[in-house]
């Protein structure tokens, strides 16, 4: 768990995945809840080495328009999280700040945070390719990646080549800017990439970094130099892929272990696995669902399908707009169809133990939600981030905005998990077992442990 990947630096908000399944923002029948933006201030203009394009401040504002009349026409619940009134009114703020003209950059950190406070991981924003590019290749980035544990932000991968900085040590402030304050501009995510904390400060050729190492009770100060994107891919050794799909098996016992990291294309690397579960006569299987960052809804199904053999359903209740958007009428609510599974020759029969965690979203919420309600499997491990009664159903290929061409997806669904039950809580495992930042640092793994003891232990 300890060894980190070097991932290509993109955006937080950017990570959204899932095509016909569910994360992010609920359907709710409660009264909205009014949630107050944070203000920040950095200390300096940040600095901005590519060239951006200007653009002018009505071209700004039709902008603004033209995303909250889509998100409007085709999202069953986009006032869900706050209500239409206070998004309304940071909307005419934003207007009155885009006096000026700026760069899609700029506009960029204004409109974001706004779309990010309705709360739906499906419905997000983010820069064109163009400009990705540009980032990339010419603004000096914070060499780390950053893991946020409550208040607390510890770097999990070093970029900076200063080899005294290690894993788990927590980052404090970054240029003279609290880690508190940086976390509240970007709410949503418990992952920080270089380039996130670059939007908020712009580009250093140095950082000054205030560090709290794992060994010390005192921090430290340390400068750290500014990479480009590129720069540290190239300075970096780079780990073999992580594998969607991984299967082991624990020597001498009928235990199998599958990993399944994502729900895109894995259709074939699953029934390759639960072949080799049935040849390996596993009795006891634990499906690894910590770090699946979602995917495609009829790749979950088809997982499902190897551990199921009685009629189910991925949603109880499922919403689209009304037919002239929002405010119109009611949502379209329709009752979700019963599913079948495949023929599947000598499905898996054996007991079943899910692993959840924060970093469960999207179709692994909804693969956890169909084992959970139909009382298939023990989920161990932590709640999820995202609701397990979500919204979804975005287009893969990405809208542009007229102007700024910043890209934008929108939630066309909204989902009630299987068992009917409406509420704000993400999907809570049945045994909670935390991974706290030490286990990391030792590279232990409570989770995994305490599931392994269930089973020798006969529970």
């Amino acid at each position: 768990m300890k060894k980190i990947q070097f991932k290509v630096t993109v955006i937080t908000t950017i990570i959204m995945f899932g095509l016909n399944a569910c994360a992010g923002s609920q359907l709710t029948k409660s009264s909205p809840i009014v949630v107050t933006l944070p203000t920040i201030t950095p200390t300096a203009t940040p600095v901005l080495l590519g060239e951006y394009e200007l653009f002018s401040p009505d071209d700004l504002r039709s902008d603004v328009d033209q995303l909250f009349h889509v998100i409007e026409a085709f999202h069953p619940a986009p006032y869900a999280k706050r209500s239409k009134q206070d998004i309304d009114l940071e909307r005419q703020h934003l207007y009155q700040e885009l006096s000026q003209p700026m760069t899609d950059i700029e506009f960029y950190k204004k409109i974001a945070p706004l779309l990010n406070s309705l709360g739906d991981y499906h419905t997000n924003i983010f820069p064109g390719d163009e400009t990705i590019n540009v980032i990339r290749k010419n603004e000096l980035l914070l060499p780390f990646e950053i893991q946020i544990n409550g208040q607390h932000a510890y770097i999990v991968a070093n970029y900076s080549g200063n080899a005294s900085i290690e894993y788990g040590d927590e980052l404090l402030e970054v240029n003279g800017t609290p880690m508190t304050e940086i976390m509240r501009f970007w709410p949503v995510g418990r992952h920080f990439l270089p380039m996130d904390v670059w939007f908020l400060l712009g580009s250093s050729h140095e950082y000054q970094v205030k560090l709290l190492p794992q060994s010390q009770i005192e921090p430290i100060t340390l400068i750290v130099p500014g990479l480009t994107d590129e720069e540290m891919q190239s300075n970096t050794e780079m780990d073999k892929p992580i594998e969607a799909v991984q299967y082991t098996t624990l020597p001498g016992e009928n235990i199998g272990v599958l990993t399944i990291n994502n729900f895109w294309k894995v259709a074939p690397l699953v029934n390759r696995a639960m072949l080799q579960v049935r040849d390996d006569q596993v009795q006891h299987l634990i499906i690894d669902l910590r770090s699946n960052r979602g995917g495609l809804l009829i790749q979950a199904e088809t997982t499902i399908n190897y551990l199921i053999t009685q009629p189910y359903r991925t949603c109880s209740l499922s919403y689209t707009a009304p037919f002239d958007g929002y405010g119109s009428a009611k949502p379209t609510e329709i009752e979700c169809e019963q599913k079948y599974p495949k023929n599947i020759s000598q499905p898996y029969q054996g007991k079943l133990y899910v692993l959840i965690g924060p970093d469960t979203v999207s179709a692994g919420v909804l693969f956890a939600t169909v084992l959970q309600d139909h009382k298939l499997a023990i989920l161990i491990g932590e709640e999820t981030d995202t609701p397990a009664s979500m919204c979804g159903n975005v287009v893969l290929e990405r809208a542009h905005l007229s102007h700024t061409r910043l890209q934008y997806r929108y939630s066309r669904t909204c989902y009630v998990r299987p068992n009917g039950i409406l509420d704000d809580h993400g999907v809570i495992p049945d045994i909670m077992i935390k991974t706290t930042i030490n286990d990391q640092i030792n590279n232990t793994d409570p989770v995994l442990d305490h599931t392994l003891q269930m089973i020798r232990e006969g529970e």
